[in-house]
């Protein structure tokens, strides 16, 4: 039965062109799983330390919030 699998996976692969797939949603659980908070978010931390380093000043809104629904009073003008 094995053996009947790994012919018709190879036959599957011979007679497709380069497909990706999508891991599935069980794939995803288990790569967040073994992630380790901890290290995660010293990691996290550390990145957004050598953005805000790099932009002088600048404001980066990581998660886009702080744009939406902004005007420019002093024209009467949406910023976004």
């Amino acid at each position: 039965m094995y053996h009947t699998f790994l012919k018709a996976s190879a036959n599957k692969k011979k007679n497709t062109k380069a497909e990706v797939e999508i891991p599935s949603h069980d794939t995803f659980g288990d790569i967040f799983a073994a992630i380790e908070p901890k290290a995660l978010h010293e990691c996290f931390a550390e990145w957004v330390e050598i953005i805000r380093e790099n932009i002088s000043g600048e404001i980066v809104a990581i998660d886009g919030k702080s744009i939406r629904r902004s005007k420019d009073t002093a024209n009467d003008k949406n910023v976004s």
